[in-house]
């Protein structure tokens, strides 16, 4: 791959960070909820028990909209995260669902409204102050993300993907060295983090690092290779590690990698 793709890459990256929500609070919230969303049953006079079919909670229509959003069904999704702040106001993780079900469809600034809301009624909501820096960035307010990305790092010191974001921030002004000090501490926290090494290398490039840039970018293709391997495309992976080999010939872990890979495949003789 050319340096100008790898470069054009740095715009990607933002896309994917902005436009995958994460769902760490949310996620506690909808296991928390399952219980009581399979729970609800009426039992009649007879002693026989009905299952009740339709969420009548703000925690289960809460759950159900998550369960949409995963499927797919963002507007069903934002109906339940309707019902459930209609049913239950103060409902944080329900605004910040629904922020992320909005921006989904490409209703940033509904998004942003959203966020700001969980924000106000839970002032220490971290995945919100990152999820509103997210969308900041890809409105062009590249220091109200960054601003955000802040308290999100300083509510969480250990939140690799606020670094990382913090860095492309950084990046878009100019400021490639503070990016690369960001990038260095999501790749602290996340050893595996590949989007992390492929935009350091990008911003080392830039500065005229041209041999740590060639490192950076190998690790991020041995890293996508392991990914790729770890869900079966094997192929994809040693085509990865043949990249990563190429940038940097000397790195053995490439070369034992790919070697297994193509010996699952049955290719002995490579």
């Amino acid at each position: 791959m050319s340096y100008s793709k790898l470069i054009g890459l740095l715009g990607v990256l933002a896309v994917s960070v902005i436009i995958q929500p994460t769902y760490g609070a949310l996620g506690t919230v909808q296991s928390e909820t399952t219980a009581a969303r399979d729970s609800a049953v009426l039992v009649g006079e007879n002693g026989n028990s009905y299952t009740v079919l339709a969420a009548t909670t703000a925690e289960q229509f809460f759950a159900s909209a998550f369960d949409k959003f995963q499927k797919g069904d963002r507007q069903g999704a934002i109906s339940d995260y309707n019902e459930a702040i209609r049913l239950k106001p103060d409902f944080a993780e329900a605004y910040l669902g629904r922020g992320s079900a909005k921006l989904a469809l490409g209703d940033k600034q509904g998004a942003i409204n959203d966020y700001n809301e969980a924000i106000r009624l839970k002032p220490d909501f971290t995945d919100a102050f990152f999820h509103r820096g997210a969308v900041k960035l890809a409105l062009g307010d590249k220091q109200g993300a960054i601003n955000d990305y802040n308290e999100a790092i300083r509510l969480n010191p250990d939140y690799a993907g606020a670094y990382f974001s913090r860095g492309l921030a950084k990046y878009q002004l100019g400021d490639k060295q503070g990016a690369i000090n960001d990038y260095n501490e999501a790749i602290r926290l996340n050893p595996d983090f590949t989007f992390a090494y492929f935009s350091r290398g990008v911003a080392k490039l830039d500065l005229g690092d041209k041999q740590g840039a060639e490192n950076d970018f190998a690790f991020g293709y041995f890293r996508s290779g392991n990914a790729k391997l770890a869900l079966g495309d094997k192929q994809g992976a040693i085509n990865d590690y043949t990249e990563a080999i190429r940038l940097k010939p000397d790195y053995g872990e490439a070369y034992l990698n790919r070697g297994n890979t193509k010996l699952e495949l049955g290719d002995k003789q490579g």
